[in-house]
């Protein structure tokens, strides 16, 4: 009887330090334990850290031009064809080597910002050869230039 009447006398503390509030919200309420009585605090969850993901940079978008070839048909004519990579801020530039090089056939100009670059083509002489576009991702997309001119005379 002793322990029931104990034990009424703990819980009604305890309500009563409850409801009030116990002063202030920062404090945590008070719990009357009868003598010999021993206290267990429940056990509290430690929150795990959780890593943050570093995101990885994906693949590039494809670097793609809007023509694969040009055809002119005279000299000193000029015409455009655009290379664009989506996403991209760097470099875009152009390139004619050996064994298919426009030296002499076409002229080009040599570079501009992404993600849209216009390369302008002139046609210089007759011959075939390739404009080859670049960006810093090691990425290229190549043009064929068709220049055909007609000569003769006419009596």
């Amino acid at each position: 009887m002793r322990l029931r009447s104990a034990l009424a006398v703990m819980i009604a503390t305890a309500s009563s330090l409850f409801a009030a509030g116990c002063g202030d919200s920062n404090t945590t309420p008070a719990v009357v334990v009868p003598a010999g009585a021993t206290a267990t605090p429940a056990s509290t969850a430690t929150p795990a850290a959780t890593a943050t993901p570093t995101p990885t940079p994906g693949s590039p978008s494809p670097l793609t031009v809007n023509a694969s070839t040009l055809s002119f048909t005279t000299a000193g004519t000029a015409q455009s064809f655009n290379a664009s990579e989506t996403g991209y801020a760097g470099v875009i530039s152009a390139t004619s080597t050996a064994p298919n090089s426009c030296s002499g056939i076409a002229t080009f100009t040599a570079s501009a910002g992404g993600p849209t670059a216009t390369i302008n083509v002139t046609s210089v002489a007759a011959g075939q050869c390739q404009v080859v576009v670049h960006d810093t991702n090691g990425q290229t997309a190549a043009v064929t230039v068709y220049v055909t001119t007609t000569s003769g005379t006419v009596n």
